[in-house]
């Protein structure tokens, strides 16, 4: 794996770091907040759906832009954004706002890290270079689920949301500070 992809696979398991430690404690959150099972469903389902629409045009845009790398650190810091309020949301209907705010964040991102991360792969090792991300992004999200359970157990859910904040603005910090001829 060559430096790039390394760079960008390391800023990039920071913030899946982050948006892993909710996991499904989302619908113990969603139950908090006064939510029901059909909540957990229509709040989850607006967030897919909204990256389902709005990937083809974060795909368009990474396309249109010399260099997508700002379009996942757009991404990022929108999901910090929504990250951190969470702490503020109080009902399945500002859940369900806050959803599709983080369905665009994540739908600009990852046409546009899956492209840079494509562009530097090595021709005869592709495969086995995906391989390693998807390793690497299941692994993590695994020790994120349990590190999240652990947080929220002990310290609540706020101080869960803080942590998922704070990471997905130091990846979005760590990606801005890279050279750009790098990515």
């Amino acid at each position: 794996m060559n430096r790039s992809l390394k760079i960008l696979v390391s800023i990039n398991l920071v913030f899946v770091f982050g948006a892993a430690l909710l996991g499904p404690l989302y619908a113990i959150f969603v139950k908090n907040i006064g939510g029901n099972i059909l909540d957990i469903g229509w709040t989850f389902s607006v967030y897919m759906i909204t990256i389902g629409v709005m990937a083809y045009i974060g795909g368009r845009l990474g396309d249109k832009i010399k260099e997508s790398e700002y379009l996942v650190a757009a991404g990022y810091f929108i999901r910090a954004i929504g990250f951190f309020s969470y702490t503020l949301i109080a009902s399945p209907g500002q859940l369900l706002i806050l959803q599709f705010f983080l369905g665009i964040g994540e739908a600009i991102a990852n046409p546009a890290f899956k492209s840079i991360y494509s562009l530097h792969l090595d021709s005869n090792k592709s495969s086995t270079q995906w391989g390693v991300w998807e390793s690497l992004f299941s692994i993590t999200v695994g020790i994120a689920t349990l590190a999240g359970a652990f947080i929220a157990q002990y310290f609540g859910f706020n101080v869960l949301f803080y942590a998922m904040s704070s990471l997905a603005f130091a990846a979005f910090i760590l990606l801005m500070i890279q050279p750009r001829k790098l990515l």
